[in-house]
């Protein structure tokens, strides 16, 4: 069985591997993007990208601690974002989606379930976005309060998140080292975990090591795209949001006919308004470029469960070798996060099917909502991930009992 599945697979990326080549060769080569190729811009980014590819991989494959490596990517890239003018906005962003993660945290308390970065920034956001929506109901939502609740809030949780570890390590050294395990969520990892992040030195493999390279390079090369220019969309949908949303109250107050636009569902404009107003644009652009990062990791996380972890590489590699993907988080607009949400549906259905808890379906009917909030389309596309979930587990059901009366 597992020969015949890795012969499937070495079929499918020769398949795949030919499709690719074939496309490259006709619109590239041949097609609408011969200009491009041909300008020195091109070659240069292209060039740029594959030195920034093969430093990446050549850090993963050395043999380093865990904080190590990590410092090293950040560093690499805090150079690359420096270079490219984009090292503040994506420091700054960066900080609102430590919040936003750390409010997720705090949502789920004690849980287990749902777990992961991923879960705990999409409660975040999500209840990010309903506080903003009864501040400007209760008339007080404008962008200087809303960021005077962030810094307040992110303050209050950020005692308590210390609070917390410094329970967790008094709890530890109070019960032993044999006792780890008796711990509750988050402090099981304990000195040992710490310990083995620091002291523990390994190195990934050459071809996983490759593919993380490959998924890291092509995140980069969209934040050296950030701060050059924006397309006319960002601008009418998204980084005019301090003029369109903040009249004074908050985000319900009538705008007569100043755009129609702004009647569409705006739950990604909302999340972003403590950014909006900023002296550069490139604020709300990197917040999706942050965005764009957690739904490959939740490309990996779904892959994860029905795959091993060098397999389910794969998912966030191909992804980001999508430029139709890839783009959307070099703008204002809420497609990326509405794929987010669409990746956590899916997600929640191969989650349930294994655990067989009704949590997990509840979670995948919000996320469901959450992304009608934040697109006009995703009622068309949602409802499609939501259609293919639902035949899914139906059709697993079904041949579930036939197995059985076999």
């Amino acid at each position: 069985m597992e020969e015949r599945e890795s012969s499937n697979l070495k079929g499918s990326v020769i398949l795949i591997a030919i499709v690719i080549l074939y496309s490259v060769v006709n619109v590239i080569g041949r097609g609408v993007l011969s200009w491009h190729i041909a300008q020195k811009e091109y070659h240069f980014m292209m060039a740029e990208v594959f030195c920034l590819w093969l430093a990446l991989w050549l850090l993963l494959c050395r043999k380093m601690t865990r904080i190590q490596r990590i410092g090293g990517i950040a560093g690499l890239g805090a150079v690359f974002a420096w270079l490219h003018m984009i090292f503040l906005p994506i420091l700054f962003t960066g900080c609102y989606v430590v919040y936003l993660v750390i409010l997720g945290r705090w949502l789920k308390g004690a849980q287990e379930r749902p777990a992961g970065l991923c879960w705990d920034f999409f409660l975040g956001s999500t209840a990010t976005i309903l506080v903003f929506c009864l501040l400007s109901l209760a008339g007080l939502g404008r962008i200087g309060i809303l960021r005077i609740w962030v810094l307040a809030s992110g303050g209050a949780l950020t005692v308590l998140q210390i609070r917390k570890q410094r329970s967790a390590v008094r709890r530890q050294e109070e019960t032993g080292e044999g006792k780890i395990s008796a711990l509750p969520v988050g402090a099981a990892k304990g000195k040992k975990s710490v310990a083995a992040a620091f002291d523990g030195r390994t190195a990934m493999s050459l071809a996983p090591a490759a593919m993380l390279a490959g998924i890291l390079a092509l995140v980069m090369l969209q934040a050296g795209r950030l701060n050059l220019t924006v397309d006319f969309d960002s601008l009418w949908y998204g980084v005019r949001s301090h003029v369109m949303l903040d009249s004074g109250r908050g985000i319900y107050e009538n705008l007569g006919t100043l755009g129609v636009v702004y009647t569409y569902s705006k739950g990604w404009e909302v999340l972003t308004l403590p950014l909006a107003g900023l002296p550069s644009y490139s604020f709300i652009t990197a917040m999706n470029l942050w965005t764009a990062g957690f739904t490959l990791m939740a490309f990996y996380e779904t892959a994860a469960i029905l795959l091993d972890r060098k397999k389910a590489l794969w998912a966030p590699f191909l992804a980001a070798s999508v430029p139709g993907i890839m783009n959307m988080s070099g703008t204002a607009k809420a497609d990326m996060i509405t794929l987010f949400c669409q990746i956590l549906m899916i997600q929640t259905v191969f989650r349930y099917e294994r655990e067989h808890n009704r949590k997990w379906l509840v979670l995948g009917a919000a996320a469901g909502c959450v992304s009608l909030t934040m697109k006009p389309t995703a009622v068309v596309f949602s409802t499609a991930a939501a259609g293919m979930s639902a035949f899914w587990l139906i059709l697993e059901r079904i041949l579930g009992r036939v197995r059985e009366s076999s």
